[in-house]
């Protein structure tokens, strides 16, 4: 780990101690021009993934970021294929869920199947009483799949 960064100061310092990381930047912005960095993972808030990824591919560092890639817009999605394809570097989305023992259930059913899907059908609603609270509100109101993680985004890959 060679830096961390977040735009809050207090969570930065907490960030860098959690990953006992000396390093720190205040922005994205800044961090992507240190040249000891050659990838980055981005955790920000959903609506800015696309756009943070273009930009560390611009500064030429291979890079992840968590779910979802984009956020509500085909046109992002586009932009980030075309900023990966352009950098010749490496772009990977992080789900945090992939080894659910239901999912290594359903895999092996679909093997057995060779590979014969015959009904698939899945649901998902993230509800909460509270929402969690995030930048710029950015979970609230969600329309349902803009944020297709945890359970259902596996039928759809």
């Amino acid at each position: 780990m060679v830096a961390v960064s977040d735009l809050i100061p207090e969570r930065c310092a907490g960030l860098a101690k959690a990953c006992r990381c000396a390093k720190t930047y205040p922005s994205l912005e800044e961090l992507v021009k240190d040249d000891r960095i050659e990838a980055v993972f981005v955790a920000t808030d959903a609506p800015s993934h696309a756009r943070h990824c273009i930009e560390v591919l611009k500064h030429g560092k291979h890079v992840a970021s968590a779910v979802p890639a984009v956020f509500g817009s085909i046109e992002q999605a586009d932009q980030l294929f075309e900023a990966v394809k352009k950098s010749g570097l490496k772009y990977m989305m992080f789900e945090t869920s992939c080894f659910h023992e239901d999912l290594h259930a359903m895999r092996e059913i679909y093997k057995a199947a060779a590979g014969r899907a015959r009904l698939f059908r899945r649901e998902y609603y993230h509800y909460m009483e509270e929402p969690i609270p995030s930048y710029k509100d950015w979970r609230v109101g969600l329309p349902p799949q803009w944020y297709p993680t945890h359970s259902n985004a596996y039928c759809l890959v």
